[in-house]
């Protein structure tokens, strides 16, 4: 048969078609290997072999642990613990790792010596004027004012005329306290320490018997003020987590005691003087009348101060 005969160009044609799908496989085949080793990988690490782990602690809780570890564990896993043990769930991998941090954050605890002062400030200021006019005359004898002749503290004034008396009293005093407190206590690293001051009162309770009569008992309530303390050391910082409480005895009487409490964190330098914060109270009265007139101030600053050492360094 002749070339370009039809049967000639059906076979061509078969031969092209043939060469299109080849090369349109070649161009496919980097496609088919990255799926198959995304596929691999995919399947590897599904595959991957998680363990479970105890590991006991020496010095920290887990408490105090597991909140710093638990960013560390890689997806799927977990971390629990119970007391000074740690049970972490994760790949061979994470667990060493986190192995490593648990030995670096496991460290000794440090012995703290705590410091606290108080300073409270009081002053007392009293303004006193008083006179007293006496006149007398051919109908008897007028008085106006007390000043209160002879009086032993101010500047006493007596004038005194044949018919005209005058006494009077001038009387300014000005105190001031300072009163500083201070105390220590040890704690260990990581534990509540307090400080409490006050007092123990008497409360009077009574009580109806069958027989008709009344019993009186006394009990002793203790009203006291002071803070409980968590300090946390990272190289030279601490961290203080306080809780300060102050009781009070009721103005309204009958043994009722007026709590207050909160709590914060602070936190500040080893060694160096950390200020809690204090209160202030002012109280006054004023006087006056016919011949006399009376000032009275009081005034009381209460500081509070904290300061934080490392024993053995």
């Amino acid at each position: 048969m002749k070339p370009g005969t039809k049967v000639d160009n059906i076979l061509n044609s078969g031969d092209s078609i043939y060469k299109a799908q080849d090369d349109n496989l070649t161009m496919k085949h980097p496609i088919y290997i990255t799926l198959l080793l995304f596929g691999s990988l995919i399947a590897g690490d599904a595959l991957a072999e998680e363990s479970i782990e105890v590991i006991q602690l020496h010095n920290r809780s887990s408490d105090d642990i597991i909140p710093v570890l638990q960013p560390m564990v890689k997806t799927g896993g977990s971390i629990t613990g119970t007391g000074y043990k740690l049970i972490i769930k994760s790949t061979p991998d994470n667990i060493a790792e986190l192995r490593q941090l648990v030995a670096d954050l496991d460290g000794a605890l440090k012995q703290l010596l705590i410091t606290v002062a108080t300073s409270a400030q009081v002053d007392n200021m009293l303004n006193s004027a008083r006179a007293e006019v006496i006149a007398e005359s051919g109908n008897g004898t007028a008085a106006i004012g007390t000043a209160g002749q002879g009086a032993s503290s101010g500047a006493n004034v007596h004038i005194d005329s044949d018919k005209i008396n005058l006494d009077a009293n001038i009387l300014h005093t000005q105190q001031h306290h300072d009163s500083p407190v201070t105390q220590q206590m040890r704690v260990v690293e990581g534990t509540w320490g307090s400080i409490q001051m006050g007092q123990a009162i008497p409360i009077r309770s009574r009580q109806r018997n069958p027989d008709g009569t009344v019993s009186v008992t006394i009990t002793y309530r203790n009203v006291t003020s002071g803070f409980q303390v968590l300090p946390r050391v990272n190289q030279d910082q601490v961290t203080m987590q306080i809780r300060p409480n102050r009781e009070n005895i009721s103005a309204q009487g009958g043994g009722v005691i007026d709590v207050q409490s909160m709590e914060t964190t602070i936190r500040g330098k080893i060694g160096e003087w950390i200020s809690l914060g204090g209160s202030t109270s002012t109280t006054a009265s004023d006087s006056s009348g016919i011949g006399y007139s009376t000032q009275q101030r009081n005034t009381q600053q209460d500081q509070l101060w904290v300061k934080v050492e490392v024993l053995g360094q």
